[in-house]
């Protein structure tokens, strides 16, 4: 019976896939359900532009503490599709960023007034647990030998490793649900993606690499960093 399942459910994957597109085994239909079908628009290319070699400045703790909310998406989104939306009243006037105040009373907190007054970098909801590691090195050397132009599993894994530096990074992403800890304990997340992102090149897609320089440029803001200090030192 469980045999019959699953083939019936790799029968309508196959279904599912363009006529026009061309499969090359069962590894590569599993990564184009993993590919934005309708991705989130992104905001204009910044025209800080930043060294190959950089990565991101701070991990998901430091942003955390300079007033940068991560959360999920409202509607239900593709993997892949992490998303920075646009706040030009933040964007203009970043003094405007009263994340510390939230700290200091959160019985103000609401959705919709945490995102006028603080960047929110929705990303969606992973699941992490045995498979996941055997999951995303298969499908990152598949990227690697034949798509080395189109590595979006590879930028994806790349960004969380930048995020994802210490135990505490785990902590914050699961306890704002957006990473489903089955492993046991944050460090084995901790060290699962920071694995899978040794020896990978930086994001090579627009919009991982507007993404990247999006957050850069929000952790270089004077009061940003500002906002951090308070927040971790007084509230």
């Amino acid at each position: 019976m469980n045999k019959n399942r699953s083939t019936d459910h790799i029968k309508d994957l196959v279904n599912r896939c363009p006529q026009d597109r061309s499969v090359k085994h069962f590894t590569d239909l599993v990564r184009y359900f993993f590919l934005p079908q309708n991705p989130s628009p992104t905001s204009e290319p910044i025209e800080v532009k930043l060294r190959p070699c950089d990565g991101i400045r701070y991990n998901a703790t430091k942003l955390g503490e300079a007033g940068l909310k991560f959360t999920k998406p409202d509607l239900k989104r593709d993997l892949l599709d992490i998303n920075l939306p646009s706040n030009e009243c933040l964007e203009t006037f970043p003094c405007f960023n009263l994340s510390w105040l939230l700290s200091c009373l959160p019985f103000l907190k609401s959705d919709c007034l945490e995102r006028q007054v603080q960047r929110c970098l929705e990303v969606p909801p992973l699941r992490v647990d045995d498979t996941t590691e055997d999951l995303f090195r298969n499908l990152m050397a598949l990227e690697q030998c034949h798509y080395p132009d189109k590595t979006y599993i590879c930028d994806y894994i790349v960004l969380l490793d930048d995020l994802i530096t210490t135990e505490a990074d785990v902590m914050l992403l699961v306890e704002n649900e957006i990473i489903d800890n089955n492993l046991g304990s944050n460090a084995a997340v901790t060290k699962l993606f920071n694995n899978l992102g040794l020896e990978i090149a930086l994001p090579r897609n627009p919009h991982y690499d507007n993404l990247r320089q999006q957050l850069n440029v929000y952790s270089r803001s004077s009061w940003n960093r500002l906002v951090g200090t308070l927040t971790k030192v007084y509230f």
